[in-house]
């Protein structure tokens, strides 16, 4: 490891360590910030979204939770077995008791179908479940949500 990957990997195990600050708005930034790695050591990326799926469960925050459910939909280039758990996350998330949650989730959800059809790492079966619970959404008492999904799904039909 030389010193460059030494120091991203202290760095972002800094910023993961921040998910667990007593502050919203740290935990909140670092959860923005993580959200942008999508480029590390696949090893490192297993734990961002190890650490941001964790975050979804943050519930003294909501503005954690829409953060770290917007910076999962930003990892679309993870491993396959790790979109799975991303998808399954971000699909919980549009269950979550806030709004600004599930706006955000269906957001992310649209953001990360949109980036696997057009690298042309779609799977299918992930595909499906991402448009069968934005359709769902679709049903959301909060209009901001049912816009959200709306979006999601046009950029999902748009890649076709």
């Amino acid at each position: 490891m030389n010193v460059e990957e030494k120091n991203e990997s202290k760095i972002i195990e800094s910023l993961i360590k921040a998910l667990g600050d007593p502050y919203w708005q740290v935990r909140t930034n670092a959860a923005e910030v993580l959200g942008k790695l999508g480029h590390a050591d696949p090893q490192l990326l297993t734990m961002v979204i190890d650490s941001l799926i964790k975050a979804i469960g943050d519930y003294n925050s909501s503005s954690v939770r829409a953060s770290a459910a917007e910076a999962l939909g930003n990892l679309a280039e993870a491993e396959p077995q790790l979109l799975t758990l991303i998808v399954d996350s971000l699909i919980k998330a549009l269950s979550d008791q806030e709004w600004g949650v599930r706006d955000c989730a269906a957001e992310a959800l649209g953001n990360l179908a949109e980036t696997l059809v057009k690298l042309g790492h779609a799977d299918q079966q992930l595909l499906t479940q991402v448009t069968e619970s934005l359709i769902k959404a679709l049903e959301d008492e909060e209009s901001d949500v049912r816009a959200s999904a709306v979006e999601a799904l046009g950029k999902i039909i748009e890649k076709k």
